[in-house]
């Protein structure tokens, strides 16, 4: 019967851990959008970072990693509806798509490797990089603005600029 009783401890243990592990996003993003850093919406913060099966187990490092990852997704994403757009963009709407490409293109490798500062718990750096991602969409957006151009990346640049926040709000002061 002990063998029983372990068994089922064992698996009430697990499962414990597993709601509060997966509690433990809605609590980051309740934090983060709570003190508002940089308009980061709660639900997006939720919804993007459950889309990662890792993060029912992450901590608040595991969640910055997640959201580097994320981002240099979301960059390299980007990069490529850039790519696709110059291709038959007129020359005004080509000038700002070539300063968000060189933008995007970085910020790739950035988020990348705020991912890893991340996880080495170098948070002074992650926290460097994040802020590349955001500064790569405010300023991707402003070259389309200055032109008095709709951008055809708003969605693209909200999206990197608030996962960038996140790991930002993270590593700001660090976990």
């Amino acid at each position: 019967m002990a063998p029983t009783r372990a068994s089922l401890l064992s698996v009430l243990s697990f499962l414990l851990l597993a709601a509060l592990a997966s509690a433990s996003v809605e609590e980051v993003c309740k934090k983060i959008t709570t003190v508002d850093h940089a308009g980061v919406k709660y639900d997006f913060c939720v919804k993007s970072l459950k889309a990662d099966p890792s993060s029912a187990t992450a901590d608040e490092r595991g969640i910055a990693v997640i959201a580097g990852h994320l981002g240099s997704s979301k960059a390299r994403s980007t990069l490529a509806k850039i790519n696709n757009l110059l291709k038959t963009a007129p020359k005004p709407l080509s000038i700002p798509l070539k300063d968000c490409q060189e933008l995007y293109d970085e910020s790739v490798d950035k988020l990348s490797a705020a991912a890893d500062a991340a996880k080495a718990n170098n948070y002074s750096d992650a926290n460097i990089f994040f802020v590349f991602g955001m500064d790569t969409a405010t300023t991707c957006d402003s070259g389309f603005k200055e032109m008095k151009l709709r951008s055809p990346l708003a969605a693209d640049d909200n999206e990197l600029f608030q996962l960038s926040a996140i790991g930002t709000a993270i590593t700001h002061t660090g976990p």
